[in-house]
């Protein structure tokens, strides 16, 4: 049987604004990706994610330099696994 598995969740990050204050959390790739084309519609800048000791800026472009392995991976475990590869 198929179920529906609304336990998946992802680690959050925090959002930073440009003076360094929490705007909130991000506890998905959706809702991520929702924050960086906001940032670039605007040309905002100075606006960054957090978890622990790793800050990650977002550019004016909505796009940030190194994609760690630990921001929302479970996106990419899935497709990963759909399209036949595997870990």
């Amino acid at each position: 049987m198929i179920t529906i598995n609304d336990n998946l969740k992802e680690s959050p990050w925090e959002l930073i604004d440009p003076h360094g204050n929490v705007i909130g959390s991000i506890d998905n790739v959706l809702i991520f990706n929702d924050v960086r084309v906001q940032i670039k519609r605007k040309g905002a800048w100075g606006y960054s994610v957090r978890k622990g000791d790793v800050t990650l800026v977002i550019d004016k472009d909505g796009r940030i330099d190194n994609w760690p392995k630990d921001l929302f991976p479970l996106i990419e475990t899935q497709l990963m696994e759909l399209v036949g590869f595997t870990e």
